[in-house]
């Protein structure tokens, strides 16, 4: 009963956000971003923790100025989130952009399928929904079953409606080795702490020793797929341009931990260049270094 409330209130909200026009979410957006920075402090501690470790010649000023900016990139993604539900296929493509879907064209024309990596940066949650209507591979995207099973359903469904598959998390073996009678792309958000410091590949990210996610690499390598970026970018406030980026053409005969490192590397360089964008309250750094790393 409990999970059906919650469901009705999360509609109640999409509702909500349909009939909201842009300027008005941006200005709740505003207020609540100030909300969880000054008077909840969502995370606070997380945050500052990890802006001051990864950009440690930033003076206190400077530090304080990207915490505001990245609760306002958190605001803006959640309630962007809400309204992305009842977006049409137009508002989507004038809103996010891909602009240079042609990346994939040769790959696709060949035959071949590519596992497409992101990560939680700018507003992904858009590019999902809409990064299939501007390339030519079928994509499936993997995903983490909410809690709620009645608003998993509709967060399916919505996110599938323009032809995009989901699949969830605990199936991904199974997904990549599904026949599909064609080339297809497989999205995988890789930029998470792993859950098994002890499997995970281990590098300098950000001037700390970091555990990466090595399931894309293995069933890269596995499937001899290539490796593509999924980099979206804020260009202003509601509009996204995204490039893709290369990263590995032929998996099966790179070098162990290769596609993991470039990956990283590329999302370090996106950071660097602007790390407002990047969601800074996740405990990115919470594995500990095991007694025998795997270093790349």
């Amino acid at each position: 009963m409990l999970s059906y409330l919650s469901y009705l209130a999360f509609r109640f909200a999409v509702l909500l956000f349909k009939a909201m026009p842009y300027k008005l979410m941006y200005l709740l957006s505003d207020v609540l971003a100030w909300v969880f920075n000054k008077v909840i402090k969502y995370r606070r501690g997380v945050v500052l923790d990890n802006l001051n470790r990864s950009f440690p010649d930033l003076t206190k000023e400077e530090i304080e100025q990207l915490v505001k900016a990245q609760y306002r990139n958190f605001t803006d993604i959640f309630l962007e989130s809400f309204k992305g539900f009842s977006m049409s296929k137009a508002e989507l493509l004038k809103r996010w952009e891909i602009i240079n879907p042609e990346l994939t064209f040769p790959a696709y024309e060949a035959g071949k399928s590519l596992i497409v990596q992101g990560s939680h940066y700018a507003n992904w949650e858009w590019g999902v929904m809409c990064v299939n209507l501007q390339v030519k591979h079928p994509l499936t995207g993997i995903y983490k079953p909410l809690g709620n099973p009645h608003i998993d359903k509709y967060f399916r469904a919505s996110r599938c409606r323009f032809g995009m598959r989901l699949a969830p998390l605990n199936q991904t073996t199974h997904t990549f080795d599904q026949e599909r009678g064609g080339p297809h792309a497989v999205i995988m958000m890789a930029d998470q702490s792993p859950s098994n410091a002890e499997k995970s590949y281990w590098m300098e990210f950000l001037g700390r020793p970091t555990a990466c996610l090595h399931g894309p690499e293995k069933h890269a390598k596995r499937k001899n797929m290539a490796t593509v970026y999924f980099a979206p970018r804020r260009i202003k406030r509601g509009f996204y341009q995204c490039e893709l980026i290369s990263l590995v053409e032929e998996p099966s005969i790179a070098n162990e931990g290769e596609i993991t490192k470039t990956y990283m590397q590329r999302l370090e360089q996106i950071l660097l260049a602007d790390p407002s964008c990047w969601l800074w309250t996740h405990k990115r750094w919470k594995k500990e270094l095991p007694a025998d790393p795997k270093w790349i």
